[in-house]
């Protein structure tokens, strides 16, 4: 599956979960990946994500696709950096909505790719 396309042509809702060094688990909505070859960038604000991942580097996401019944994507990811950079952070917004927030980057290496319903990895 070319996940930069996929993300690129749909829209819908997204969810990534974390997890601290003693396994309590958050979930937060996030916006679309921005996806380069087997790499999963998103822009977070200092929430409780952003603390888990500085403790755990796993994480999972999981996007469903407006409007078509079970039709997305569950990854699971590796976190690879964390980039303090708000150059960076405008230009990969696709909303450019205002907020005085420091926002990061979460640059994931993708370990795995299943659909929404199933178990079987997508190729």
């Amino acid at each position: 599956m070319d996940l930069h396309y996929f993300f690129e042509n749909n829209t819908g809702t997204g969810v990534l979960s974390t997890a601290n060094q003693k396994g309590e688990v958050n979930s937060a909505l996030f916006a679309r990946p921005h996806v380069e070859h087997d790499l999963a960038m998103f822009i977070c604000l200092k929430r409780k994500n952003l603390e888990n991942l500085q403790q755990n580097p796993y994480a999972s996401y999981l996007f469903r696709v407006d409007g078509k019944g079970y039709e997305g994507v569950r990854l699971t990811l590796l976190l690879q950096e964390i980039k303090d950079d708000d150059i960076l952070a405008e230009k990969l917004r696709r909303r450019h909505t205002k907020t005085e927030e420091k926002a990061y980057i979460l640059v994931f290496k993708i370990l795995k790719v299943l659909p929404l319903v199933g178990g079987q990895e997508e190729g």
